[in-house]
């Protein structure tokens, strides 16, 4: 099974569940992220366990130990949106 439908699935149910969708991205550290999920594994990290759960050193700790640092997007983004160009 690959991690996109679960990354799915928690982006539908992190705002009326954030403690479940926690759960499930802490789960997935165990089976390991694909390199074409990390941006949407990382924003969801950042903005779920970190944002509205408060645990911003569990968040930096999962990121630090799951996606090597040469992969880690400079800044995730939720899925869908774009960098402004800075114009």
């Amino acid at each position: 099974m690959t991690t996109a439908p679960t990354l799915q699935t928690i982006d539908h149910i992190h705002d009326s569940d954030p403690a479940g969708a926690a759960e499930s991205l802490r789960s997935l550290v165990q089976r390991g992220i694909p390199a074409d999920e990390l941006p949407r594994f990382c924003w969801l990290v950042n903005h779920v366990i970190g944002e509205k759960l408060g645990a911003w050193g569990e968040a930096r700790s999962i990121l630090s130990s799951t996606v090597p640092e040469s992969e880690r997007p400079a800044q995730p983004l939720p899925p869908g949106r774009r960098r402004a160009s800075g114009r």
